[in-house]
């Protein structure tokens, strides 16, 4: 097993079937340019990459959309990165990455859906390391959150060969949240869904702190013991 794309490296899905999707699997149009996946990380023994979703930060007036700092009682996930300002890349401009969701793929689905030989992604660059410090910063913010403060969204090959999801975790918290922003109407989850299907199970909690482990076992290996705690494991 071999991964073919880079971590920390923004990604475009030029063959316009999107891969980001909101905590209730709802698909995401691919007009939505400023969705942008970005990998973290290329698991080896599940052969499979996790990315996070990132936006443009600057809204179409030129203002800066909300932003939520981490340790603040309104901190939503966001991590705010300031653009690069070199030419072909996709962080060329202001953006917002969120941590509080994570993605997984199965890596050779993925690189099917890349065309690594498209100009951007061949002179486009990894993040710079103060980029990367303050993502993980914000994945460590969530993910030491008491239930975590995440949705873990599997994404795979469908029908027609399309991008489907699956919630593999959801804290009541996001569930929430999402909720109140809903009115009551729950038009944003996947149509052959409903809102049972979301619910927490024990299945889906030990799947959540897997995946946490691996990021916390990568990215910040002297916080395990207090997660550890936490969790009460």
């Amino acid at each position: 097993m071999n991964h073919n794309l880079q971590v920390w490296k923004p990604i475009i899905i030029v063959n316009g079937k999107a891969i980001i999707f909101n905590e209730f699997c709802y698909y995401r149009d691919p007009e939505y340019k400023y969705l942008t996946p970005l990998i973290i990380h290329y698991d080896e023994q599940e052969d499979c990459y996790y990315y996070l979703k990132a936006r443009e930060a600057i809204s179409s007036n030129d203002s800066l959309k909300r932003i939520y700092n981490i340790g603040s009682a309104t901190f939503k996930g966001e991590v705010y990165i300031k653009g690069t300002h070199i030419n072909n890349t996709l962080l060329e401009k202001d953006s917002l990455i969120d941590c509080s969701q994570i993605f997984k793929i199965e890596a050779s689905y993925l690189e099917s859906l890349v065309d690594t030989n498209h100009i951007l992604n061949q002179t486009s660059n990894i993040l710079a390391q103060e980029h990367i410090n303050k993502i993980i910063d914000g994945l460590k913010w969530c993910i030491m959150q008491k239930p975590l403060y995440l949705s873990i969204i599997e994404v795979f090959k469908g029908k027609n060969d399309l991008p489907e999801a699956e919630s593999l975790y959801l804290c009541d918290k996001k569930w929430a949240h999402a909720n109140e922003l809903s009115h009551g109407d729950y038009y944003f989850i996947k149509k052959d869904k409903s809102p049972s299907d979301f619910k927490l199970t024990a299945d889906k909690i030990n799947n959540s702190l897997k995946i946490a482990r691996i990021f916390i076992t990568k990215f910040f290996p002297q916080e395990l013991d207090k997660f550890n705690s936490i969790k009460g494991k």
